[in-house]
């Protein structure tokens, strides 16, 4: 009878510790994953940065009548170009002068003026975005040679 009260003891105090050994394996691979975690991001922010300096993205001009409640649409540009609303200098020019500072520049264009994208397009302005507006929906279309 006392050596089964001393195994009781035993086997709880045992699985006590291994208990709290557990708990601590356990908080230490936590602590191990966010580390890991925060490297990683770390190497990832590295790899944007390099790729962001490396490779200027193409800057693209949005003329005013977009601008304005299109927030959405001009946004899914942000990945892929540098937005950069219609400049002060650039809004005094006629439309055969814009082209000209957008051939020299080699801008892009985006526009709701179908006429405009499409003698944007032929005098190799790229790449040329027509915004529609269509009942409420917005939508972007590229631009392309074919296009009458």
């Amino acid at each position: 009878m006392v050596f089964q009260l001393e195994l009781n003891i035993s086997i709880s105090t045992n699985s006590f510790i291994s208990n709290k050994a557990d708990s601590n394996l356990k908080v230490k691979n936590l602590e191990i994953i966010k580390l890991a975690l925060h490297e990683r991001q770390n190497i990832l922010e590295k790899i944007s940065e390099f790729f962001r300096k490396k490779f200027k993205r193409k800057k693209i001009i949005v003329m005013d009548e977009c601008l304005h409640n299109n927030k959405s649409v001009i946004h899914t540009l942000n990945d892929r170009f540098e937005v950069i609303p219609l400049p002060n200098e650039l809004k005094t020019h006629s439309d055969g002068n814009l082209r000209l500072v957008l051939i020299e520049q080699k801008y892009g264009l985006v526009t709701k003026d179908q006429e405009m994208a499409l003698i944007a397009r032929k005098v190799k302005i790229k790449p040329v975005y027509l915004l529609i507006d269509r009942k409420g929906n917005r939508a972007l279309v590229r631009v392309r040679k074919n296009i009458k």
